[in-house]
């Protein structure tokens, strides 16, 4: 009984391992104010930990069953597939045509590994992980200069009896440095057409310089930036 008591309360402490280091992982994103936290991350590294110690120790009453055949593998393989669908439901497409949350998906996809790896008892792989990740959210996160890139916008113009031409507008913009990625033009009756620009911006160029760029152009009906 002992030896079994022993056994249990090693299993429970890697799934409060990665039950931690999930929780930081999370907090880091939760800080960033992404849809993914510690909670999220907390559950899904308990819940990896768990899976991978019933991979490994689970059926080990099955083994020498006669027509038995256990693959230690197959249920970590599993948490694998399964975290691909959690994953893409973090990934979101906006009406810009810009994709974020991969990351916080990729941090999910981490956080199993790092789960599964406290499951399988190996302590300082999935610790240094965790303090790897950590470092480099830090360090990588787009509000360091070094690293950061361009940041999207958009304007609608609404030009009536073509007061102003296209390229104007373009080469307005163009001239400030605002890289114009896609235009979109529709009419509205025969002598008003809305334009649609989307539009990338430099890092190092401040949004309110862009939204008085953006003020002083003519026919200007909305923004986003």
């Amino acid at each position: 009984m002992p030896d079994f008591i022993f056994t249990q309360i090693i299993y429970i402490v890697r799934i409060i391992a990665a039950g931690i280091c999930g929780a930081l992982i999370g907090w880091e994103r939760q800080k960033r104010i992404k849809a993914a936290g510690i909670k999220t991350h907390f559950i899904i590294a308990v819940a990896s930990a768990l899976m991978m110690v019933i991979s490994k120790y689970g059926f080990a009453d099955a083994i020498g069953t006669e027509g038995t055949s256990v693959d230690v593998s197959r249920v970590a393989a599993g948490i694998l597939a399964g975290v691909g669908l959690m994953g893409g439901g973090l990934v979101i497409s906006g009406k810009q045509g810009f994709t974020s949350g991969i990351t916080t998906a990729a941090g999910i996809w981490a956080t199993v590994a790092i789960g599964m790896a406290l499951g399988a008892g190996m302590y300082i792989t999935g610790i240094s992980t965790t303090l790897v990740l950590l470092l480099a959210q830090f360090i990588f996160h787009k509000n360091n200069r070094l690293v950061k890139g361009f940041w999207h916008g958009q304007i609608d113009f609404v030009i009536q009896d073509g007061r102003t031409d296209m390229r104007t507008l373009i080469s307005l913009l163009e001239k400030e440095g605002l890289n114009v990625l896609r235009i979109k033009c529709e009419m509205q009756g025969s002598k008003t057409k809305k334009l649609k620009v989307v539009f990338a911006v430099p890092a190092e160029k401040d949004r309110m310089e862009v939204e008085d760029l953006i003020c002083g152009l003519p026919d200007v009906h909305s923004y986003e930036i």
